[in-house]
């Protein structure tokens, strides 16, 4: 992971901190011939990005990292909640059923929130139910970035250029004089690239096709891959990395389950929270409704009159409550 993370691979003199070695000019100090070119250096970031998600255990928790505890305490600082294995019910197990609760914030003193637990199976149907809910219609879209000549990826280039320097002046390796100089040069060759005629960078994303096991990707008319259709093939460690990846946050606290959707994420969001405090309050007018069948005590999500997914009513609620 460091050889793929490092600067080294352009030929640069790094140090064993990650930070580059400069000459007066702000200019690096080569010690051989570049591995790969700056625009295919960026490129390696974005790969390995999602490869740093996948560390951790044999085996993570489906929520780690994804999803937090939206206690009274967790306000200003998340507090993380992890899947608790169920045991055999004795004293050092507790619980026979496996369970989601909150771990607190350990590192800022911060104790987990009381009774904030639920069992997990239970609570990640919920997470499953109001995702599909939310998005599920929508395709699924990734940023890529293409390398070739276009100015969107010298623009790429130039951003790792001054982010780079700010690492490195963070670490003390650059005085604030010579850091602001080096970035001066950096953040002038970017403005006279992106003012220049017709090179406006411009975020691209792409479609992901749900290929055919047959499919030939030079005559490809596959349709377009849902996120309901993508939740229902992944599995629920591929569904973790793919939401961290895309930006997307969980949190759920004794009223109920928010999202939120980061930069990284292109799909329009129809809401941003499902309670289940048990109101019988319902949304407003619109095309959401949320039909209940007490007997089996499930309800059903209704858009523009049709089923979107159905759950069972969480924790003993006797209604949900969508909030926009």
């Amino acid at each position: 992971m460091k050889i793929l993370t490092s600067r080294s691979l352009l030929g640069e003199y790094v140090r064993a901190d990650g930070s580059v070695v400069r000459n007066a000019d702000g200019s690096p100090i080569m010690l051989g011939e570049p591995v790969l070119t700056e625009a295919e250096w960026v490129q390696l970031q974005e790969v390995v990005d999602l490869i740093k998600i996948t560390q951790g255990p044999r085996e993570p928790s489906p929520v780690r990292g994804f999803l937090f505890c939206d206690g009274p305490t967790a306000a200003e600082t998340p507090h993380a909640v992890y899947w608790a294995k169920g045991g055999d019910g004795t004293a050092r197990t507790r619980s026979k059923t496996a369970r989601i609760r909150c771990n607190g914030r350990p590192s800022h003193g911060l104790k987990r929130c009381e009774g904030h637990t639920w069992p997990a199976e239970e609570l990640y149907g919920v997470i499953e139910a109001a995702f599909k809910f939310q998005v599920g219609h929508l395709a699924v879209q990734e940023r890529k970035t293409v390398a070739d000549d276009s100015k969107a990826v010298q623009v790429a280039v130039l951003d790792a250029r001054m982010k780079q320097l700010e690492t490195e002046f963070k670490a003390g390796h650059l005085s604030a004089v010579d850091y602001a100089q080096h970035l001066t040069g950096v953040a002038t060759e970017r403005e006279a690239l992106t003012r220049a005629p017709n090179a406006k960078p411009v975020t691209r994303w792409m479609d992901v096709k749900d290929h055919a096991s047959d499919c030939r990707a030079a005559s490809c008319r596959c349709p377009v891959l849902t996120y309901a259709k993508w939740w229902d093939s992944a599995s629920p460690v591929e569904r973790r990395e793919k939401l961290i990846t895309w930006g997307v946050r969980g949190f759920v606290g004794k009223r109920g389950l928010r999202f939120e959707y980061g930069k990284d994420f292109p799909a329009p969001v129809r809401l941003a929270e499902l309670r289940f405090d048990g109101s019988h309050s319902r949304p407003g007018p619109g095309t959401v409704s949320v039909v209940v069948d007490p007997a089996t005590n499930t309800a059903e999500l209704m858009l523009d009159g049709e089923q979107v997914t159905a759950l069972p009513l969480p924790l003993g609620a006797r209604a949900l409550t969508l909030a926009a």
